[in-house]
């Protein structure tokens, strides 16, 4: 018999994200890391905002 396992919630993990925009092509544009418990819209704008030549 399997025994459940705790689900541990983001806040408590220890963890990172990394965040990847690239072009059509698959080459990075951009890679940011940021916490596991923020969330992947909150990272969107700060990272795009690192584009270089990106209309504002």
């Amino acid at each position: 018999m399997l025994t459940p396992r705790r689900r541990i919630s983001p806040e408590r993990r220890k963890c990172s994200k990394l965040h990847v925009l690239s072009d059509a092509a698959g080459l990075p544009l951009v890679v940011a890391v940021s916490a596991a418990n923020v969330y992947d819209s909150q990272a969107l704008k700060p990272a795009a905002d690192g584009i270089a030549g990106a209309p504002n």
